[in-house]
């Protein structure tokens, strides 16, 4: 468990990372200003290496995601050295609770065949607190960067043919890793809290 004060270190570096990721990306892709909705769905000319398309929007919330990403580490090490997981991937197997923990060489050897396609399916939340123990999670945070910035962030849904058709990305987390999930926006911190 986490006492009252720590979660609020935490979580107020979180928001603090989110903040700077975006404001970073924004300057050095858009000059300081915030992007429009125009800009943030301009489909770019070039494919994903799966040979997906990308738009701009996906392209500034990846750079975001890794700068944010960048930020936890340098905040969290001090705070909560070896009890925390940044992007773990986790199988969960929704029907009988089994859950699997994924080592980022496993998940780099699968990415490398088949565009990981073996990993369909599998959970990547942004952020794990846990007790040093990536299976034991306390809680857990995910990253989003609307864009434009005012459209209102959410939980995504999976769609028609996933393992988890019609949850929420938030739900899933919290069925699989029995712990509080939030999302981290640059505006409004941690919010859309789920409790199990």
């Amino acid at each position: 468990m986490l006492s009252p004060e720590l979660k609020l270190r935490i979580e107020r570096a979180l928001h603090e990372c989110a903040a700077w990721a975006d404001a970073e990306v924004n300057r050095r892709r858009l000059g300081g200003n915030e992007p429009s909705r125009q800009q943030c769905q301009e489909v770019l000319p070039t494919l994903d290496p799966c040979g997906q398309k990308v738009t701009r929007a996906m392209q500034w919330g990846s750079e975001k995601h890794g700068l944010a990403t960048q930020c936890v580490q340098e905040k969290l090490d001090p705070l909560i050295p070896g009890r925390f997981s940044l992007e773990p991937r986790y199988r969960y197997d929704n029907p009988t609770g089994q859950l699997q923990w994924l080592s980022p060489a496993e998940v780099r050897a699968i990415l490398r065949q088949n565009c990981g396609k073996e990993l369909k399916g599998t959970l990547v939340p942004d952020v794990v607190i846990h007790s040093g123990n990536p299976l034991q999670a306390v809680s857990i945070y995910d990253f989003k960067f609307p864009c434009p910035p005012d459209n209102r962030s959410s939980w995504r849904t999976y769609t028609e043919g996933h393992i988890d058709q019609d949850l929420t990305q938030g739900k899933v987390y919290v069925d699989a890793l029995k712990a509080e999930a939030a999302l981290v926006t640059p505006r409004q911190g941690v919010h859309q809290r789920i409790h199990p």
